[in-house]
């Protein structure tokens, strides 16, 4: 029996924690929930669907950092023995940005990763950072943004 989208995305939602990888839309997050970022600013241009990693999490709270094969000043590089499943198929070094992360529940990681590909299968592979690995793994922010609810929607109080 296969399994449903329903018990697929719970399996990915378990599985977020710290060195986790997905590859998500953050463009699809900032239009449906704002900016949702601690840190240096974003960027006035479109992000594009990348792999992100969580760096950890706080509650219902999960905190990313966006993963890119280009290197900038405020990047630091991941060992690729750090590395592993199936986004190391990319042989190209892999960066994050310490010092900018994304707050997400993991809902919106998985409703994020959906958008970039589509319905999850039985066979999806899991990636993953070694953070032991990884010299200037970032902290969680003391404060952050907990803007969790979708734009134009209204959350009413449990009576």
């Amino acid at each position: 029996m296969e399994k449903s989208n329903d018990v697929l995305a719970q399996e990915v939602r378990d599985k977020i924690g710290r060195g986790f990888v997905l590859c998500i839309d953050p463009d699809y997050l900032l239009l449906h929930y704002g900016d949702i970022t601690v840190g240096t600013p974003l960027p006035a241009k479109a992000i594009g669907p990348r792999y992100a990693v969580c760096v950890g999490t706080d509650g219902e709270a999960t905190f990313w950092s966006m993963l890119s094969t280009t290197i900038n000043d405020h990047c630091s590089r991941i060992p690729d023995a750090a590395k592993g499943g199936a986004f190391t198929k990319n042989a190209k070094p892999s960066y994050y940005r310490p010092d900018q992360l994304w707050v997400m529940t993991r809902e919106m990681a998985v409703e994020a990763h959906i958008q970039v590909n589509g319905p999850l299968r039985p066979k999806f592979r899991f990636s993953y950072i070694d953070p032991e690995l990884v010299p200037d793994w970032p902290s969680l922010p003391p404060v952050y943004p907990k803007q969790f609810t979708r734009k134009g929607l209204t959350v009413h109080p449990k009576p």
